[in-house]
């Protein structure tokens, strides 16, 4: 028996609805989480470094010593490379391992191979944002131990501060240095140069970059401030060690 187009049992459906039906036959197609993926983040890729990051990274290269890109390059022990994803990762790929890595990076999704030698981002400047390279932890202690093993004669051209205990103990819990706590000679340092960070057995622990402040009017009376410097043409101002990246912050992420 049927009451209002409804069969009276257990199981009874509604009247046939076309639109109803057609709904139910093709429901919309679900996005595959690779596709939402594709739209989150753009499509990663390990691929050798161009020539305009080679030029940015060579440009890199000479503020800390002159001759130091043409030296590394002449040694031709590695080939760079890049991770273009969300980030823009530069790597130290051994020679020998080059071509395997490339024919990987066509199947597989690299994200990491050989030394970490830093990354490009956006740097400010007065006249707004450029493309910059900054070197990694792994970065700064491959080029040290390239300088100290392969090369001192450019020691002389590299900025280097030499830390007493506290002073480490204190730098690789991520603090800047303090000037107190300096075994070798600061006055010499000079702004936008990095600076090798060494302890007192002359092992590499991080980098760091000399910061100078105005301080305005005011003579300055606090630790760590001069009256005068070769930095800076104001007579009062601040002058700062500024911790860059340091082996306990590398450690405590994981290496």
């Amino acid at each position: 028996m049927e009451r209002n187009g409804r069969k009276d049992f257990k199981g009874s459906t509604r009247p046939k609805d076309k639109k109803f039906n057609k709904q139910r036959k093709n429901p919309p197609k679900k996005k595959s989480k690779s596709y939402n993926n594709r739209n989150l983040m753009r499509e990663t890729k390990f691929v050798t470094l161009n020539s305009t990051n080679i030029q940015m990274i060579r440009d890199y290269f000479k503020t800390i010593a002159l001759n130091l890109y043409d030296l590394f390059a002449q040694s031709n022990n590695y080939v760079l490379y890049q991770f273009e994803g969300k980030t823009r990762d530069v790597f130290l790929v051994p020679t020998s391992m080059s071509k395997m890595v490339k024919k990987l990076s066509r199947d597989l999704p690299l994200m990491h191979a050989g030394i970490h030698l830093g990354y490009v981002r956006p740097k400010r400047t007065h006249s707004g944002y450029v493309r910059a390279f900054f070197l990694s932890y792994e970065g700064g202690r491959f080029i040290y131990d390239f300088i100290v093993n392969d090369h001192p004669e450019l020691l002389k051209d590299i900025q280097t501060i030499k830390l007493n205990g506290k002073g480490e103990r204190s730098f690789l819990y991520g603090s800047d240095i303090d000037f107190e706590d300096a075994l070798s000679n600061t006055s010499k340092l000079i702004k936008k140069k990095i600076i090798f960070v060494i302890n007192q057995n002359d092992n590499y622990i991080g980098i760091a970059l000399l910061l100078v402040k105005q301080a305005g009017q005011k003579k300055p009376e606090e630790p760590g401030q001069k009256k005068w410097d070769v930095h800076s043409r104001s007579q009062n101002f601040n002058v700062s060690l500024i911790n860059l990246t340091d082996a306990g912050y590398y450690l405590r992420r994981g290496g």
